[in-house]
């Protein structure tokens, strides 16, 4: 077994991250580590090949007036460009055609990103990774990303995306000279970009893929039929081109469609149907089904017309969805599951980019259906399986999304470790990237609501992080069997801190230590000689006013004014 795999099967079920400023890593609780900058990594240059568009589809009927469109778009500079629409209309086609004819305006080549990338950072990240290679596990800073991006002129296409507006002016910061070019199933974009909603083939070009998918030119009775059906679909690719002609399996004359398949055909078939209408990474399939003879299966289930493969991914045949249906509940168990066995696979591979990379389209389908479904365990179940596998492959703006959902779904439950335990992840991120603010406002609340549940490890990971940015700040812990695994065998100045009693009789306390903060001095003598200057204008004050006079009677008749004698104010 390789040491990862050993790491990993040892490590603790709850997941906890270790910032070291001294080492510039994030040390997780299994012994995996992400350098959090560059300094001391190698950086080489990688070749022309990595930035190649993808092979042109064949088969593709050129929409002339929306490629004219995104062309013009890119060649008057414009940041970024968002296709959408439902599966199957041809987005990534569409997606593969014009970086063909775009490629000779970007001297820097098409950058292919992978799917469904949350966030700007970590687009900026896939960026990195297809100019530069890294000898060890690392995520840059956001200095060191604009150091080496900010010269490039390179077109960037991300499939089923999951950006916004902020994102692509993180691009427009820090890569000027990039452009992006993407495919959402429902807008997300307001100012940063063109918009482009993609809808179902015209007539014509409809007609022209059922004549090419029958490989017969359309005529009599024919040609009327396939008109209708065009006018049914209204232009759908996908249906167009895998209706026609096909058998239909659940009417081949066996009362139960799934009778004659064996057990590993039912968990892919199954495994497909959940994750329907989005396709399925053929290379993640064995994996997501849990069927060890899944890629012996698809042959036979694509000749039984159940299933196509294209483009690398699985998809189930239009009319096959109907044989398959579930309860819904049913259905998200099947995602949840799957995504689980996935992330345990990823996670113990040494290099977990790949796999998980290109299932996240499935990880915010299944997680938005299971947040749609108000599913809260099912979150729950996610967020604890995909937290690590995500952060070991330096996608933090996905890792933080995830946890900001988990920790709502612990919110809605009420379990208070789950909702500690979310926000300590998110805290411990933006302090990995940089973000005190944030991050010092998301550890305090996870302090508190670790000692509000009880949970003493998270509660000492959490202090230790804010002791990075609060240095004054007590590190008041408890005894040392209550930390985190990652906390012990510390240094002498940490242990000692995270191991004092949390409070102290008067007796016992230490002196405050004088190497206070420049801000904190300041603050402390200006506080100091306010409190100086307003005594000093009181004491003015009472002297300058005049003595009060009293007139009183004379005994005698002529009325005589008296002063009082001075008293120790006047003097």
């Amino acid at each position: 077994m390789h040491a990862a795999a050993q790491r990993n099967a040892r490590a603790e079920d709850a997941n906890q991250y270790r910032i070291e400023h001294q080492r510039g890593v994030l040390l997780a609780s299994n012994g995996e580590r992400v350098h959090v900058s560059l300094g001391g990594c190698t950086v080489s240059t990688r070749g022309p090949r990595y930035r190649q568009p993808p092979a042109p589809p064949g088969a593709f009927l050129d929409r002339e007036d929306v490629t004219g469109i995104i062309l013009g778009a890119l060649r008057v500079g414009r940041p970024a460009i968002e296709i959408s629409g439902p599966p199957g209309l041809g987005k990534t086609w569409l997606l593969w055609h014009v970086a063909h004819e775009a490629e000779p305006n970007f001297r820097d080549g098409v950058a292919w990103l992978p799917a469904g990338t949350r966030g700007g950072s970590d687009l900026l990240h896939a960026a990195f990774d297809a100019f530069h290679g890294v000898d060890r596990r690392c995520r840059p800073s956001r200095r060191e990303l604009r150091e080496y991006l900010a010269g490039k002129r390179a077109l960037l296409l991300v499939d089923d995306a999951a950006l916004d507006d902020r994102a692509i002016e993180q691009v427009c910061d820090v890569a000027p000279g990039c452009a992006v070019l993407l495919t959402t199933t429902a807008p997300t974009l307001q100012r940063e970009a063109d918009r482009i909603a993609l809808h179902g083939l015209p007539t014509a070009d409809a007609m022209t893929l059922l004549a090419r998918v029958r490989g017969a030119p359309l005529a009599g009775a024919s040609f009327g039929q396939a008109l209708e059906r065009c006018h049914v679909l209204r232009g759908h690719p996908e249906r167009l081109g895998r209706m026609p002609d096909m058998l239909d399996p659940a009417a081949s004359g066996s009362t139960s469609p799934l009778s004659g398949q064996d057990a590993d055909a039912r968990a892919l078939l199954e495994t497909l149907a959940a994750f329907q209408p989005l396709p399925v990474p053929a290379t993640t399939l064995a994996v997501l089904s849990g069927a060890a003879g899944a890629h012996a299966r698809i042959g036979t289930l694509c000749a039984a017309h159940w299933i196509y493969e294209d483009d690398d991914c699985v998809r189930l045949v239009p009319d096959a969805m109907e044989a398959l249906l579930e309860e819904p509940e049913t259905m998200r168990a099947r995602r949840t599951a799957a995504l689980g066995r996935l992330a345990r696979h990823v996670t113990s591979q040494p290099h977990p980019f790949l796999p998980g990379l290109l299932a996240l389209p499935l990880l915010w389908s299944a997680l938005e259906r299971a947040r749609a479904e108000q599913a809260w365990s099912d979150v729950l179940a996610l967020g604890r399986a995909w937290d690590l596998p995500l952060t070991l492959a330096a996608r933090w703006d996905a890792a933080k999304y995830l946890m900001a959902v988990h920790a709502e779904a612990a919110w809605a439950l009420g379990q208070r470790e789950e909702r500690a335990w979310a926000l300590h992840q998110q805290g411990t991120l933006e302090l990995a990237q940089g973000y005190p603010p944030l991050a010092a406002q998301l550890l305090r609340e996870a302090q508190a609501m670790a000692q509000l549940a009880g949970h003493a490890p998270l509660a000492a990971s959490a202090r230790y992080h804010l002791g990075w940015l609060m240095p004054e700040a007590p590190l008041a812990g408890r005894d040392g069997s209550t930390l985190p695994g990652v906390l012990r065998n510390q240094p002498p100045p940490v242990a000692q801190a995270l191991r004092a009693p949390a409070s102290l009789p008067a007796r016992d306390r230490a002196p405050v230590p004088p190497g206070r903060p420049l801000l904190a001095q300041i603050a402390l003598a200006c506080g100091v000689g306010l409190a100086a200057a307003l005594a000093v204008a009181a004491v003015l004050r009472v002297i300058g006013e005049p003595a009060p006079v009293v007139v009183s009677p004379d005994p005698v008749g002529a009325g005589a004014m008296t002063v009082p004698p001075a008293t120790e104010s006047t003097r």
